[in-house]
């Protein structure tokens, strides 16, 4: 992988969207242990 230049790039960008997407999920995660689930749910459908 390192010989060819761009499949490190597109790693990194993998890796960096991966991480904000685990941020993201830990965030709603926070936000629907504080809302409740049931608030949670009722947030998705509306």
């Amino acid at each position: 992988m390192k010989k060819d230049g761009k499949l490190p790039v597109a790693g990194s960008r993998f890796s960096s969207a991966f991480f904000n997407i685990t941020i993201y999920l830990i965030n709603w995660g926070n936000y629907w242990s504080k809302r409740g689930v049931k608030n949670g749910i009722l947030d998705l459908q509306f």
